[in-house]
Order: structure tokens, then C-alpha cells, then sequence
């Protein structure tokens, strides 16, 4: 077991190294009347992944056996998106209307190690989902809860919940820095901070300046261009919000390098989705599931076949899956490609091992 959660730390590390080359992403969230959409660019050179059906009331220890890994029972159930093994998402949405998703940033600093328990960077994603229902509760967690660094660990999250209600969670400096409500003057993140991004807006035409909005792939040329687009958006005059929504992402989109868009309905309770491999649209209904930890976590292949509602396709999780997933994504991962597979077998092994279900089941 201390093999594989090594091996976890370096693969996150090298995960995040990575990322520095430039592939990035772009996230927002638009309102229609009141309504909140959230979207979601994925920008990386790997398209294999898993939709996971998470379930309510699991205990679960966080990975990694450096520090003192934080220890928690899920409130909510969740659906997230998973590149490199289940328990670890990139991006989600509870039952609670919580959405989070991560996105590379060069500033970010983390922490010194101290006395609260610790969770890496991408398991963060996974328990606010399992134990956040709003933006307060997310802020609130780094009280007791410290994002640990992997070698640097280079990103910040958009959050936003079923109100609305949107944030940008950094670290900066060693401390959370968070700007919503009156402080968030514009509901976009790309690769960033929040306060760069908005001060480099606001030389924009719309935003106090003078200067139109740019056409390039850039950072900071993204968050205008999404800004504008949302600030256009008029329900009266535009077409289907969800078809607005997936408008944008393509605006912003990085050519191969986008491999999935998605847009949460935080109101109806629905995710929508297109990959690079099918882009037919899907969709999956969260009222519709299964949350309940006495019965097996599903999963989905994220390119898999189909249009339309493909909750149908959800398989029941087996340990071969989640290796199988590892296997390919550390496979195209250049600096992953020569792990042992042993040490990719404790890896896959490792959601089984730390989480259960509280009626005595193994989730």
C-alpha cells in the first residue's frame, strides 16, 4: 500500500509539471433567468476517461502517506470526471447543485506543512462534492483541511453552486484566496488569477476600456472572450442556454487539444456532454441515479457511443476498470510511461482500500 500511494504522489506531480506546457482550460457560468449554467472546457493531450457515479455516506481516507491524510464520510453523492483513477477527478457536480472543477495556474503556492490534516490537489475536487453543498462550506474547509502540494502542485478551481453563487479558490502565497459574490465581478476562470484576469478585462471594451476583444488562444485572451460572451447572452433574443453554453466553450476551444465540454444544468439537475471522439451530445440526469453506498459505484467511459440520455450505459465499477483507465492514461503520459505495473495494480487498488461504506459495504 505505501508503493502505490508513492507512486500517486509522483503521478500527480508529474501530472502537474505537465500541464506547464501550455494545455490549459476554460470554465464559466451563465445565468439564465436565475438559472445557472456552468461550463467547462478540458484542455489536455490524453482524451481516456471515466464518468464515476459516487455515492453518499462512504468513509474515506485521503491518499498519499505523507502528513496526516484527512479522513471524511461523504454527505452527498456526486457524478465527476476521471482521468487518472477513480477517487482523483478533474471536475464534478453533488447532488446538492455543487459544481467544482480545476484548472492549471503557475502562481499557485500552497501551504507549509501544519496540523491539519492534508488531501492533494485533485482529491480536493472530490471531497467538497462529497462534503459541500455551498460556497461558504467550501471556504470554509481550509480551516480544518490542507491542500497538499505535489512538487508544486500548479492549479486553482471555479466553484459555483445551485443559487448561483460562483467563486474562484486560489492558493496564493500559502493562503486560500477566494473572490465571490461582491468580489467576483465576472462568473469565468481560465489559467490565471482571478484578480489578473479581471484587471487585464477591464481594458476591454464592455469592461471600462477601449479595446475589443482579442482572438488568440492565450489565457487571458479566453477569459474576455468568455467574460463578452456571457455578458452578451439575452434570453429573449438567443436561442437554447444550453446551446449557448456549448457556443462558448467552442469560442474558447484549443483545437485538439480540447478534448471535452461540458455543461452543468445546476437547476434541472443535468449534465450535458461532447468529447473530441463523439461529439454527439449526451446527457445524464442526476435525480435518476443511484447515490446510495449499499449498491455498487457505476462508471461510464466519457467517449463512449451514443446521443441523447446515456444514464443506461453506466456500468457497475470493477477494479479491472479503474486499472484499465491507469493503464492508458499513464501509458500517453510520457513521464509516467515506464511505471511498474505493480505499482500501477496498488494505484488501481487504492479506492478500494481507503473508502467503505458506512453500512459495512465496500464502496
Amino acid at each position: 500500500m505505501k508503493k502505490c500511494l508513492s507512486a500517486m504522489i509522483l503521478m500527480l506531480a508529474g501530472i502537474v509539471l505537465f500541464a506547464s506546457s501550455g494545455h490549459a482550460c476554460s470554465t464559466f457560468c451563465l445565468l439564465h433567468r436565475d438559472q445557472p449554467l456552468f461550463g467547462r472546457n478540458y484542455d489536455w493531450s490524453i482524451d481516456d476517461g471515466l464518468v464515476i457515479i459516487n455515492k453518499r455516506q462512504v468513509a474515506k481516507r485521503a491518499a498519499g502517506r505523507k502528513d496526516q491524510p484527512a479522513r471524511w464520510v461523504s454527505k452527498y453523492g456526486s457524478v465527476t470526471v476521471n482521468q487518472y483513477g477513480r477517487e482523483l477527478p478533474s471536475e464534478g457536480v453533488n447532488e446538492a447543485g455543487l459544481v467544482v472543477a480545476n484548472l492549471w495556474l503557475t502562481a499557485t503556492e500552497h501551504a507549509t506543512p501544519d496540523d491539519r490534516p492534508s488531501i492533494n490537489m485533485l482529491q480536493w475536487v472530490q471531497y467538497q462534492l462529497d462534503t459541500a453543498s455551498s460556497i461558504d462550506e467550501v471556504i470554509a474547509s481550509d480551516k480544518h483541511l490542507r491542500v497538499r502540494p505535489a512538487r508544486g502542485a500548479k492549479v486553482h478551481y471555479f466553484v459555483c453552486e445551485r443559487s448561483g453563487t460562483c467563486a474562484s479558490i486560489e492558493f496564493l502565497e500559502g493562503k486560500l484566496v477566494a473572490h465571490t459574490r461582491n468580489d467576483m465581478a465576472v462568473k469565468a476562470l481560465t489559467n490565471n488569477t482571478y484578480a489578473k484576469s479581471v484587471g487585464h478585462l477591464q481594458q476591454h471594451q464592455g469592461f471600462g476600456g477601449t479595446t475589443p476583444p482579442p482572438t488568440g488562444s492565450k489565457s487571458l485572451d479566453r477569459f474576455v472572450r468568455t467574460a463578452s460572451l456571457v455578458r452578451q447572452y439575452d434570453p429573449q433574443t438567443h436561442r437554447s442556454p444550453i446551446d449557448y453554453a456549448f457556443d462558448i466553450l467552442t469560442n474558447v476551444a484549443q483545437g485538439e487539444y480540447t478534448k471535452w465540454s461540458l455543461v452543468y444544468d445546476l437547476h434541472r439537475q443535468r449534465i450535458y456532454f461532447q468529447t473530441q471522439a463523439n461529439p454527439q451530445r449526451r446527457y445524464i440526469d442526476l435525480p435518476s441515479l443511484d447515490f446510495a453506498c449499499a449498491t455498487p459505484v457505476q462508471v461510464l467511459d466519457i467517449n463512449a457511443a451514443g446521443s441523447g440520455d446515456v444514464t443506461p450505459q453506466f456500468r457497475a465499477y470493477e477494479e479491472s476498470i479503474n486499472r484499465e483507465l491507469i493503464g492508458k492514461a499513464y501509458g500517453k503520459t510520457p513521464f509516467l510511461a515506464n511505471m511498474p505495473a505493480e505499482r500501477l495494480d496498488g494505484i488501481a487498488r487504492y479506492p478500494t482500500a481507503a473508502t467503505q461504506c458506512k453500512q459495512g459495504q465496500r464502496s
